[in-house]
């Protein structure tokens, strides 16, 4: 009886050791299945970012959108609302009145104030004298125009020359936008047309100037440029035209600073103008200016002899 009790109570427990391979073996097969299958769960995730990211992006500029539409739209409704009411002020708009000071306008018109002195000048017969003023300073500025500057009377001879060539600084086209100078090209006048009449620079307030320029006119054709004097009153006496250097233009471009000047050209007929050398050519192609000093004896226009 002791012995079957002995065996029915022995402990169900057992105190063995349990065996751990198995259970590590395990973990280590799911640790391995996990790694495979990581980089399929990171792009599995990247691609769930990158979905929520664009239904992000698209649900704001849906958002930026609607929030466009519904200014255009509020600002439309406003905008008939007001039509509306101004329409309607419009309709029923009456005269409130005059409220506050009003000061009246000071200032005059300036066509009034204009007007009201011109009629004065003209009651006092001060306009007239002005029109007769300014008339009087117009043909004054018309006999005698303003002399050209830095120019005296020649103390001695001196001849010089002026070459009229000009160099092209671009392309010139004509209207059909054909170029028919180059830049750079030298173009002298001269070339085409020779200076028909020579040129005598003058004072007409010098006796002695004056006196030399009728002898010129006398010994052929000449054009008479006063630097100083009365033009129309010694066009008038001679009966032959008088120009002016206005400005002095005409006397700065060639280089003139003493009158009496006279300038000439060389005109030798076209058929000669093959058989000339280049130098010559050349030489024919400038304007000869001689500034000639009317205190010398052989100056005297009784004795100058006609130039070839």
């Amino acid at each position: 009886m002791g012995k079957e009790h002995a065996h029915m109570v022995t402990p169900v427990f057992s105190t063995q050791q349990p065996n751990l391979s198995c259970a590590k073996a395990y973990n280590v097969e799911r640790i391995r299945g996990f790694t495979h299958k990581w980089p399929v769960l990171r792009k599995t995730v990247s691609r769930v970012q990158g979905s929520v990211f664009r239904f992000i992006v698209e649900r704001f500029q849906f958002l930026k959108l609607l929030s466009v539409i519904l200014k255009q739209f509020v600002f439309l409704i406003f905008f008939f609302l007001n039509a509306e009411i101004w329409i309607r002020d419009a309709a029923h708009a009456h005269d409130f009145g005059i409220r506050g000071k009003i000061a009246p306008i000071t200032e005059e018109d300036p066509i009034l104030l204009i007007q009201s002195k011109l009629k004065t000048m003209e009651e006092r017969g001060e306009l007239k004298l002005h029109n007769i003023e300014l008339q009087k300073k117009t043909r004054a500025a018309i006999e005698r125009p303003k002399p050209a500057e830095c120019i005296t009377n020649a103390q001695k001879d001196r001849i010089f020359y002026y070459d009229p060539t000009y160099i092209v600084q671009e392309d010139l086209k004509d209207h059909q936008g054909r170029i028919f100078y180059k830049k750079g090209t030298r173009i002298n006048p001269l070339e085409t047309v020779s200076l028909s009449q020579s040129l005598l620079f003058f004072d007409g307030d010098d006796a002695d100037q004056v006196a030399f320029a009728k002898e010129k006119l006398s010994q052929g054709s000449i054009k008479l440029i006063l630097t100083n004097g009365t033009p129309l009153a010694l066009s008038e006496t001679w009966k032959v035209p008088v120009y002016f250097d206005q400005s002095g233009r005409l006397t700065q471009q060639l280089g003139i600073h003493h009158v009496p000047a006279l300038v000439t050209q060389n005109r030798l007929p076209h058929q000669d103008k093959d058989r000339l050398s280049a130098n010559k050519l050349e030489a024919n192609l400038r304007l000869r200016i001689e500034e000639i000093a009317l205190n010398t004896e052989k100056n005297n226009p009784s004795k100058i002899k006609k130039e070839p």
